[in-house]
């Protein structure tokens, strides 16, 4: 693959480091940034450090230079020279990096190269490994802004020692005309049977995402119908399907795999429940409340900035299956509660969180970044 070529128009260069390609809220943000600046003012590009994903193939399509190194292994940190001779040859105004290991690799690179300003994103309260907010604090002094997707994660990285003066918070946003163009999936083609209660869950397989919670949830709800399609891959995948069937919920709840109309399927669902243990501001929360449906999410991390309890969702503590079974039921039981909740929880997002706004955010960030030595490198 060509190498990150010098802009050779004027403009800031942008750089973004980030650890993957792969589809993810993260990436996503990534995305829409990259293709979305305004491309009089900015150029953007894109390092990865593991191999090429559906990301990266979205990014070219939308003729964003991008390159991916392949690291497999998070203890190839040797990578940190290529990166460095990457940055070096492309010359950036500015490296913005996403996700921990790009983070710390891509902020010590960028500041090998000489780039001038370098900005972080932290997307996730991490609650799995402590030493990736401590890490994350120990190298900021080579950061010149972490950008916190939301205002709990900011408290979170302040609690784990980055300066608050370098801490910002610009909210994730979610792309409003985009939920309005796609299409409901039909439910036959999920399938889910004409008139049962259809529940989703869009998340990765993965202990963060509490779905095994979700599992016990769906054996308390089985004195009445419904089925829950939980979309997304991961490496919990087997397990998840083992304990479905040890709770006898296999027939009811099917682990779909990926789906790329995943908002297709929030139209048509009854109801959107997010189960984590922990969060940042979780973009297909945004998307399922853009999209019009009550939700029931766990009471962590940013779920707590976009859910007001009964106003805008049904919040319930992390880890507890009968509250859970309980919030659903409380949903299901009473439409018109369902309705009220879906519409407020609708236009609270349409009013804070377009993707529009979250770029111009960073746009903005980007512009007072700017300093003579910029100026020097266009």
């Amino acid at each position: 693959m060509a190498r990150v070529p010098v802009a050779d128009v004027r403009g800031v260069r942008v750089c973004y480091v980030t650890t993957s390609l792969q589809v993810g809220g993260a990436e996503r943000v990534l995305y829409d940034l990259a293709t979305r600046l305004d491309r009089r003012r900015f150029q953007p590009s894109v390092i990865a450090l593991q191999p090429m994903g559906p990301i990266g193939e979205a990014l070219q399509l939308a003729e964003v230079p991008v390159e991916a190194l392949g690291v497999r292994s998070p203890g190839q940190a040797w990578r940190l020279a290529r990166l460095a001779r990457l940055l070096r040859h492309a010359r950036p105004h500015l490296v913005h990096t996403h996700l921990f290991h790009a983070n710390v690799l891509g902020r010590m690179a960028a500041r090998i190269a000489g780039v001038p300003r370098v900005v972080s994103s932290v997307h996730i309260i991490e609650r799995e490994r402590a030493w990736h907010p401590w890490l994350e604090a120990v190298t900021s002094p080579l950061v010149d802004v972490e950008v916190c997707v939301g205002a709990s994660v900011r408290e979170f990285m302040a609690e784990a020692g980055v300066p608050e003066g370098k801490l910002a918070v610009i909210e994730n946003g979610v792309d409003l005309a985009g939920v309005d163009r796609a299409a409901a999936t039909p439910r036959d083609e999920v399938p889910v049977p004409e008139g049962v209660p259809f529940l989703l869950t869009v998340a990765r397989l993965h202990a963060q995402k509490g779905l095994d919670v979700l599992l016990e949830a769906a054996a308390l709800l089985r004195r009445r119908p419904f089925r829950w399609v939980v979309a997304g891959e991961g490496k919990e995948h087997d397990a998840l399907a083992s304990r479905s069937r040890r709770l006898g919920v296999d027939d009811v709840v099917r682990l779909a795999g990926f789906r790329g109309d995943a908002v297709g399927l929030m139209k048509s669902c009854d109801l959107f429940v997010l189960p984590s243990r922990w969060e940042g501001l979780p973009i297909v929360l945004l998307e399922a409340m853009a999209a019009g449906r009550p939700v029931v999410a766990t009471r962590v991390g940013g779920n707590t900035d976009l859910v007001v309890d009964g106003e805008t969702g049904i919040l319930v503590p992390p880890d507890d299956p009968a509250a859970l079974a309980a919030a659903i039921e409380r949903l299901l039981a009473d439409p018109a509660l369902a309705a009220r909740i879906a519409a407020r929880g609708q236009a609270m997002v349409r009013e804070r969180y377009s993707v529009e706004r979250m770029v111009g955010a960073h746009e903005e960030l980007y512009d007072s970044l700017r300093n003579p030595r910029m100026a020097e490198l266009t």
